[in-house]
């Protein structure tokens, strides 16, 4: 009888732990299939990208996904980013307009391309790089710095080696905003919009905003963007696409943002930003505005451009 007992107990702890292991191979190989579809993992408290490819690839998976989502990739990562730790007032004083690139950079602004670790001080168009075998923390940086208007992005090698040959073709960093759309009978804030090219060194992105600022005490109101004007357009590699947004919404959603993900050589983008308060019809908005970069120029320059401020990463 007792050994009975036993080849029973022994039978249901064998058929607990196959049971325990197919779930831990279950678990397992929902990990590799999510890291695959990004391609990057986190080490030394950054994420890691074995290639420049890898790179490419993983914003191209981001660069439509909201702030929820990107919340959402961060968590499964078990990964701290620079957006987890700063306001967006404070990411707009280190030159940080995008909260893609804030998501990709550890809270020091740290971020690993193959063999290389990469600090970027955005403000300062500055990106400091280092082998990964000599870094220790933030603050192995010393003496170890790339400094250039234009993407270090553009001199890695598929490896992730820097190879300068001279100044790149991109547009330099550009911002026309932020603006705001105020209630005339309360003087308070609705709606802040700016339009954005963001030459990030390892990073560029093109974006129109717009955004809730009276969520406290606003009521839901109708606005959007819209492109207007003739000829909205980027090139990239030498091939031009037209760009076209239209977006409209009726509530209090908090934030609405378009992105482009490119290094562009020239871009033209003029938006309309509208809201109005469906209760309320002498509560209307409008306004235009445009931001360009031409080839000839190569960046964002003349009366477009604007200083980022003097803030740094801690």
């Amino acid at each position: 009888m007792k050994k009975i007992f036993f080849l029973i107990l022994f039978i249901i702890n064998g058929v607990i732990l196959l049971q325990s292991c197919k779930r831990q191979e279950e678990i397992e190989e929902n990990q590799t299939n999510l890291n695959y579809k990004y391609r990057t993992y986190v080490r030394n408290n950054m994420l890691v990208f074995e290639t420049k490819a890898d790179f490419d690839y993983t914003i191209y998976q981001l660069y439509e996904l909201d702030d929820k989502a990107l919340f959402d990739f961060e968590d499964y990562l078990s990964f701290q980013s620079l957006r987890s730790v700063k306001s967006e007032e404070e990411l707009s004083r280190l030159g940080i307009e995008d909260d893609l690139l804030a998501t990709l950079l550890n809270p020091n602004g740290e971020i690993q391309i193959n063999d290389k670790v990469y600090k970027l001080e955005i403000n300062k168009a500055k990106c400091l790089s280092m082998d990964v075998a000599d870094y220790i923390d933030k603050n192995s940086f010393t003496k170890k710095e790339l400094v250039t208007e234009y993407s270090i992005y553009d001199y890695l090698d598929d490896n992730g080696n820097v190879v300068i040959t001279g100044k790149g073709s991109s547009c330099s960093r550009n911002k026309k905003g932020p603006y705001y759309f105020i209630n005339p009978n309360t003087n308070e804030k609705i709606l802040e919009y700016k339009l954005v090219y963001q030459n990030a060194l390892i990073y560029h992105s093109l974006l129109a905003k717009i955004k809730r600022t009276d969520l406290s005490s606003g009521g839901p109101i109708n606005f959007g963007m819209n492109t207007v004007g003739g000829n909205n357009f980027y090139r990239k590699d030498g091939t031009s696409f037209d760009i076209s947004i239209n977006f409209s919404y009726y509530g209090n959603d908090r934030k609405y943002v378009k992105r482009y993900e490119y290094k562009l050589e020239a871009y033209k983008l003029e938006v309309q930003f509208f809201a109005n308060d469906v209760t309320n019809s002498s509560l209307s908005w409008i306004d235009t505005k445009m931001i360009s970069c031409s080839s000839s120029s190569g960046g964002g320059g003349g009366s477009d451009a604007i200083n980022f401020g003097a803030a740094e990463i801690e």
